[in-house]
């Protein structure tokens, strides 16, 4: 065995193994969203502050995936009454979502949309 089939070998299981940690995290996300869909917040907030804390460390806080996770977490917060805390996340997903992604975003659209609704349940 050559020490080039050797390394290929080993990139190739550094990207499986890397994959496998993707798709976990998508996982847990999903998970954390159909508790919130069941109406269980309390239960997917701390699967998606993990989900979060995951994204930023691994893919960086501008990319799509963390910006989605943070608006995750913000709506969980919201969901489960806790709109003080979801109100800062909205208001920086929008800011990014803005920022990264532009105005006229869908996904941005639907920040300024969370965060209207969040500070609308504050009265």
């Amino acid at each position: 065995m050559t020490c080039q089939g050797t390394s290929r070998r080993n990139a190739g299981r550094a990207a499986a193994v890397a994959a496998g940690r993707a798709s976990s995290r998508a996982r847990r996300n999903y998970l954390a969203n159909a508790y919130v869909a069941a109406g269980r917040a309390a239960e997917a907030i701390p699967l998606h502050e993990r989900t979060l804390a995951d994204y930023e460390r691994v893919l960086g806080p501008d990319h799509p995936d963390t910006l989605a996770s943070r608006n995750n977490l913000a709506a969980a917060y919201q969901d489960a009454g806790r709109a003080a805390e979801a109100i800062p996340l909205h208001e920086r997903a929008l800011a990014d979502r803005e920022r990264i992604l532009g105005p006229d975003h869908p996904s941005t659209m639907t920040s300024r949309n969370n965060l209207a609704a969040a500070r609308a349940s504050q009265g």
